[in-house]
């Protein structure tokens, strides 16, 4: 009973059933919001709604929903239940004396006291679990039940748990059948997945589309979404993980058997789904490896303990506390372990506990405090962000989808929802299928811009074409712009291509200089590369422009968007920039927009893994068309005013990613930074300004300051400076009018750190010269 108290403790802190996030503005916040979202709405998964995150994603983001939340509390209770059991009789193997039951407690109160575990190793965990149970004797049938529908619900909530769901009650049910027992696991879980998936309001043939979607994201993860990150790293890791598998090898060799071998088959694929999901978006996500590292040898030497083994188990006590310990190293200090104090610990599983006591207490009263939660939550992101309202469907192209959702629009999502999850050639098919058909949004909330140093046109890039004929531009709110469908589609745009055939680090001009260039670019993974993609992932490519100014930039090369075309000439950074265009409107994009040559390069050892062949496809844009559906209307007069506010500066604008660039706010000028404007016959100098809101609401950002000063010793003119973490008022845009002495010809625009340059994410939305008569 105590080695289950125990665990069962463990587990509860390191699930936190009652922990609930609620609705927040950003990228992360918003893919969890929409999730709940579309489960609540009723909209199809696997059709209507293709992303990471499934029907029964709350099991997963512990996103409140009033409806959903108490089952998935009582879901996480069960597996909490179930592991702190299957510890407990790993115990009961027979051979474990009073100091083995002592080292296995020993070994998970310190584990709760050194471990910096991640949440989401716990999904895979269970998966190892039902091998671990099965092996075991004498076998627990209700455990072998119980443990399949747990690892579907998982499955149903992230899609990257059902891999191995699928090898675990397989490999399981073979124990069995090599034991001569009845398999039931595969039917359990196979049954489980069916009807909870048909309870969550889908079809058998919505279940089959679901499958073949979701897999369409998996098998492109790993070339899209891969970063670099310290390859010693993994090393060291691969090190101790192959180090434990050997050791639970040579712990077992006096019984080995077949049933043991396929235990062992399912630790190593185990291990390896844990690397995968650390390592291939090698950034905070290498907490997953490591803890999942971690949980494997803990449960092994509770194991260990249970046979009579105490040097095996502590050699896999030192395994899983040096993991944990490593971990922590890696991502939140690297110069200290960390050790929680026990009166932390004991606090963390107090806060899970009187939460399930009010739980038992009031159902009705704990589900309305949380309720109150949501509606304050969401009312701050409405107070954020306010959108107008539309009459009609409306989908958003950032990442943003939280802010429709608060703002009460009626969000009719593109099946991939998130920009950056449209990385492969048939979830690019489906968004366009959607955007050509009848189901396409009245409205688009638009702007450009990616993740990962991916180019501002690769967001839904190879749709652009289709945007330019389908939506014409109708108004600005917040930071977008505003599209709206068009009543008759505009003919295809694209003219005639060019092919040019070219090879890596060679660089391959642009045919038609000062044209606007729809540019696919056919570069693919050799046998070797689509090996590595399967065992961990390949090097990362990179597209890189020369400019007719001569200057250079680079961008993360995606394979299949960029196969399928993105606007590559002019850059469009902006919604000013994309207003332009799709207004066929040229003249505004300076010297520093127009590419003249390209060339594709990668990380180190890339040639070895692609095809050298690389085929580069030039198609030119037709923009009279899009003139003459412009000609005459309000929304020309507004942009001609909003690029005004700019103009002078951008025209001396010499970008210097990541600090002086076009950006959604206008200009992008991380401090410190300075540009140079031209004021020739102005008297005045209207600015906008401000930080990002990330550096502040997810940031630590201690301020910027904002200046205008004449050249030389000339002296400040203007000087104001922001702290939006502390400051309300700080927020968001600021406005200021700058007098100018007789005579000024040119100012210095400027951007400063105050105490450190950390998070110092300004912005300037106007420098605006402008004569005394204007009003």
């Amino acid at each position: 009973m105590s080695i289950f108290i125990i665990s069962f403790l463990f587990f509860l802190r390191l699930a936190r059933p009652f922990d609930f996030g609620f609705m927040r503005s950003g990228l992360d916040p918003s893919w969890v919001a929409v999730s709940t979202w579309a489960r609540e709405s009723g909209l199809a998964f696997g059709s209507d709604f293709v992303f990471t995150a499934g029907p029964l994603s709350n099991f997963y983001t512990r996103y409140f929903s009033s409806a959903l939340s108490i089952p998935f509390v009582l879901l996480w209770l069960l597996f909490v239940s179930i592991a702190a059991l299957v510890l407990a009789r790993l115990l009961l193997i027979g051979k474990a004396g009073w100091g083995h039951w002592a080292l296995a407690l020993a070994s998970i109160l310190l584990l709760s006291t050194v471990a910096f575990l991640d949440f989401n190793s716990l999904m895979f965990f269970v998966c190892l679990l039902l091998a671990v149970s099965t092996f075991q004797a004498p076998r627990s049938r209700s455990i072998e039940i119980l443990l399949p529908f747990v690892m579907a619900a998982l499955s149903l909530a992230k899609f990257s748990v059902f891999p191995l769901a699928v090898v675990s009650v397989v490999l399981s049910d073979l124990m069995r059948v090599s034991s001569r027992q009845a398999p039931c696991s595969t039917i359990v879980f196979g049954l489980s997945i069916v009807g909870l998936f048909l309870s969550t309001g889908g079809t058998l043939t919505g279940l089959v589309a679901f499958l073949i979607s979701y897999t369409e994201v998996a098998a492109g993860y790993t070339v899209a979404m891969a970063l670099n990150g310290r390859f010693a790293e993994v090393a060291v890791w691969a090190t101790i993980a192959l180090l434990f598998v050997g050791g639970a090898a040579v712990e077992g060799k006096r019984t080995w058997s077949a049933p043991f071998a396929l235990l062992l088959a399912v630790l190593g694929f185990y291990l390896f789904i844990c690397m995968k999901a650390g390592f291939v978006r090698h950034d905070g996500h290498g907490q997953i490896a490591w803890s999942g590292l971690s949980l494997a040898a803990m449960i092994w030497a509770v194991r260990s303990a249970g046979y009579g083994h105490a040097l095996w188990a502590l050699l896999n006590v030192a395994f899983a506390i040096g993991s944990a310990d490593l971990g922590h190293r890696y991502y939140v200090d690297q110069n200290r372990s960390y050790v929680a104090p026990p009166a932390a610990v004991l606090a963390q599983v107090l806060t899970q506990a009187n939460a399930g006591l009010e739980l038992i207490r009031s159902p009705a009263a704990w589900l309305s405090a949380r309720q109150a939660r949501q509606a304050s939550a969401v009312e701050a992101v409405k107070a954020a962000k306010p959108l107008p309202a539309l009459a009609g469907t409306v989908d958003i192209l950032p990442s943003a989808q939280a802010e429709v959702i608060a703002n009460g629009l009626n969000y009719r999502p593109r099946p991939t929802v998130q920009e950056y999850n449209t990385y492969s050639q048939p979830l690019i098919a489906r968004n366009r299928a959607f955007f050509s058909g009848d189901r396409a949004p009245d409205y688009f909330l638009f702007q450009p811009g990616s993740i990962d140093g991916r180019h501002p046109a690769s967001a839904e890039g190879p749709l652009w074409p289709l945007f330019l004929t389908r939506y014409e531009t109708s108004d600005w709110t917040q930071d977008y712009l505003l599209l709206k469908r068009r009543d008759v589609a505009l003919q295809s745009i694209l003219n005639d291509s060019v092919d040019i055939q070219g090879s890596f680090e060679e660089a391959v001009a642009f045919p038609r200089r000062g044209q606007p260039e729809f540019v696919s670019i056919d570069v693919r993974p050799n046998l070797i590369g689509r090996l590595a993609a399967i065992l961990l992932k390949l090097p990362e490519l990179n597209l890189e422009l020369t400019f007719s100014d001569g200057a250079q930039s680079r961008y993360r090369l995606i394979p299949d968007i960029h196969r399928e075309g993105v606007l590559l000439s002019p850059t469009v950074n902006s919604v000013a920039d994309y207003a332009n265009l799709a207004n066929g409107i040229l003249a505004d994009f300076p010297p520093s927009s127009w590419p003249v040559a390209i060339r594709v390069t990668g990380s180190a050892g890339y040639s070895y893994f692609y095809d050298r062949s690389i085929r580069f496809r030039f198609a030119s844009l037709d923009l009279e068309p899009l003139r003459r559906a412009a000609t005459g209307t309000r929304f020309l007069d507004s942009l001609n005013d909003r690029m005004e506010d700019l103009r002078a500066a951008k025209s001396r604008l010499k970008p210097n990613p990541p600090y002086l660039v076009d950006s959604p706010e206008g200009i992008f000028a991380h401090a410190p930074s300075e540009i140079a404007v031209a004021t020739e016959g102005a008297t005045r100098v209207r600015l906008g300004f401000g930080i990002r809101a990330g550096a502040y609401d997810s940031g630590d950002t201690d301020g910027v300051c904002f200046s205008v000063r004449l050249p030389g010793a000339g002296g400040v003119l203007f000087e104001r400076c922001l702290d939006p973490k502390t400051t309300a008022k700080d927020r968001g845009i600021v406005e200021a009018t700058v007098d100018l002495p007789a005579g000024t010809n040119e100012v210095i625009a400027a951007t400063s750190c105050r105490s450190n340059c950390n998070w110092d994410w300004s912005f300037w939305t106007r420098i605006r010269p402008e004569p005394s008569t204007t009003p």
